[in-house]
């Protein structure tokens, strides 16, 4: 899906006209890693997590933006991941999912694999 805009080139009537593509669309990252069912303590099940992301993705892509999801492997991929972990791993984490409060840590990294950029929860749509 392709949109056109007009770049006035002249004060005259010539218009010259550029495209905007998909590729042109800002990106949004959230952060999703499975946690094991008998450990997860988040309240959703893997099926609703799945369809929340699906619903994430849409309504994202409806509001103009390219979503995109991250997940450990891409904070693995950060240089600094493994003296990340250590430290991470020396916090005394409270709360019944240390699992998930690690990964909570872990996405920012994961953000800064891909350079930065825009992120929310996935839990969190845009409003019109």
């Amino acid at each position: 899906k392709q949109m056109k805009r007009s770049v006035l080139a002249t004060p005259s009537d010539d218009v010259e006209t550029a495209t905007i593509s998909e590729v042109d669309r800002p990106v949004i990252y959230t952060f999703y890693n499975r946690i094991d069912q008998s450990v997860k303590n988040t309240g959703m099940t893997n099926h609703e997590d799945d369809e929340l992301l699906e619903i994430w993705k849409e309504e994202w892509s409806k509001a103009g933006w390219e979503p995109k999801i991250l997940d450990l492997h891409d904070a693995e991929s950060h240089p600094r991941f493994e003296e990340f972990r250590e430290k991470v791993g020396k916090i005394r984490l409270l709360g019944p999912n240390t699992v998930y409060n690690q990964l909570c840590y872990f996405r920012w990294l994961a953000m800064a694999s891909v350079g930065g950029g825009w992120m929310s929860d996935y839990d969190v749509l845009p409003m019109e």
